[in-house]
């Protein structure tokens, strides 16, 4: 082989070991791709790739990831604001503040002259409602930095927010509250992790009864602090006065587990489980006909919860249940206490007719009767109801049996019998002279034939109902007297008392 020929193999197998001597090995590649670093990395080594892995998450959207190695850089180099501001970043994006703001401090301690977390920080106090805090920083930053634009934007807001919110709380004081709210929505606008601003703003919610903006409002204030007890109960109170009682009582719990012994909390959260039962027990009443139960449990229930949404049809079948009880005075208070609220209660307006024909005052019942058919005409109670009372006012003429009787429709079985004991002794043809007579006879007879029909439930009820009754009076059964005997005309009684 010639000489030049070894010397190019020779150069050849150096090249070769050079390229095996430079080139990482297999584990390097996978421990740099994890983020990895080898033992004989330093401190300020193993930090800055700890950065750049965090930096590449952050970019990639995967913000719990790049918490963590950020997160690892201030773990081997606690000492560099690098590390503190750019986790601080993350806090912030995460909704993290109190911890961003103790990064933020942190790099402030290390790195005093670092003007973009002057800014940062200043930026976040504005929007947590510190506001002297707030405009230290800003103008801080200015110092350091004269003509920042950011800074000199956020110190901007600083004079008319602080006017704002004193005005806000001034108005909160003198319990203009729908004055007071309008300015608190303001102050949230640029304040909007401001807990206590979050706080005043649902308050104000509440004493103008206003549950979808209290239930609006304390999802921002608890995504501040989610252990704000006057916020969970504020929340559970609007809850469960829009019908919401489960979750209501959910976050009633939630409260109740930061602080076991808090006396609002824990009233809220037994009134709200004895209503439970006692609504439910009414419901089922109500359901299966047991008017009393009913009207007793239904009351009971909107003492406890006056504000609750659906209070108004508590008061509907009070109504309802009172007329089934034959009590239409009372009856027509409930379905008032209803239409108080709401004027377009076709169970309020029906229930209130009914209560009325009760009463027999026909032309009320008229009234009411129509309004429910204007607000529900596919209803068939509706279209019933008014029948009946077109049927009884056609029947106007005809003899009124409770009139005859001295009672009312109201009245109950044991009320008819006595009424007509008395009126029947009274009106007895044989207790009357002969040019009394006449009339003693009429008016004994249309006392029977009142009682007879009044007497029996089924009759009662078709006669209420304005229908025609099947069959005539036959004036020779029903009465709670004794047998008939002899003289006096077509009607001769003797009366056997016991006695």
């Amino acid at each position: 082989m010639a000489r030049s020929e070894y010397f190019l193999v020779a150069l050849l197998l150096v090249c070769f070991s050079l390229l095996l001597l430079c080139a990482p090995v297999k584990g390097d590649e996978d421990a740099s791709a994890s983020g990895e670093v080898k033992q004989s990395d330093s401190p300020e080594e193993k930090a800055a790739q700890y950065r750049l892995l965090g930096d590449q998450a952050f970019k990639d959207k995967k913000y719990d990831t790049s918490l963590e190695w950020f997160s690892k850089a201030v773990a081997v180099q606690p000492d560099n604001f690098l590390n503190h501001y750019k986790r601080s970043g993350v806090y912030l994006m995460r909704g993290r503040n109190k911890k961003a703001l103790r990064d933020m401090d942190k790099v402030i301690e290390l790195k005093p002259d670092h003007v973009q977390t002057y800014v940062r920080r200043g930026k976040l106090l504005l929007q947590m409602g510190e506001y002297d805090r707030a405009e230290a920083d800003l103008r801080e930053a200015l110092t350091l930095k004269p003509g920042n634009t950011i800074a000199q934007s956020q110190l901007n807001k600083v004079p008319g927010i602080r006017k704002l919110r004193a005005e806000a709380e001034l108005l909160s004081e003198q319990e203009k509250w729908a004055e007071a709210r309008e300015m608190w929505l303001r102050v949230v606008d640029v304040s909007d992790i401001c807990e206590e601003c979050w706080l005043s703003l649902s308050r104000c919610d509440a004493k103008l009864s206003d549950h979808d903006a209290v239930v609006q409002h304390t999802i921002k204030l608890l995504k501040v602090n989610a252990r704000n007890l006057e916020g969970l109960l504020l929340r559970g109170l609007a809850l469960s006065a829009s019908g919401d009682i489960d979750t209501a009582m959910k976050f009633y719990r939630q409260g109740l587990k930061s602080d076991p012994e808090n006396k609002k909390l824990k009233e809220q959260y037994t009134k709200l489980r004895k209503f439970s039962k006692i609504f439910e027990a009414a419901r089922e009443a109500y359901s299966n006909q047991k008017w009393k139960d009913a009207l007793e449990n239904y009351r009971d229930a909107a003492e406890m919860m006056p504000q609750w949404h659906e209070v108004h049809i508590m008061f509907e079948r009070m109504c309802n249940s009172l007329v089934q009880l034959r009590m239409p005075k009372e009856a027509i208070v409930e379905c008032n206490r209803a239409l108080g609220i709401r004027d377009d209660l076709f169970e309020a307006h029906l229930f209130k007719g009914e209560a009325y024909l009760l009463e027999d005052e026909l032309d009320l019942a008229y009234r009411e009767i129509s309004r429910a058919r204007q607000v529900n005409q596919n209803d068939r109670r509706g279209m019933d109801a008014f029948r009946r009372v077109e049927r009884l006012q056609k029947m106007a003429s005809r003899k009124d049996y409770y009139k005859i009787l001295g009672v009312n429709k109201a009245s109950t079985p044991k009320e008819i019998r006595k009424a007509y004991r008395k009126l029947a002794l009274e009106w007895h043809p044989d207790k009357h002279k002969a040019d009394g007579k006449e009339e003693a006879q009429r008016r004994f007879t249309d006392i029977n034939e009142a009682y007879e029909v009044l007497n029996d439930e089924e009759k009662r009820g078709k006669y209420d109902r304005g229908e025609d009754l099947q069959e005539q009076p036959s004036h020779s059964q029903g009465h709670p007297f004794g047998g008939f005997g002899g003289g006096g005309g077509p009607f001769h009684f003797s009366f056997n008392f016991g006695g």
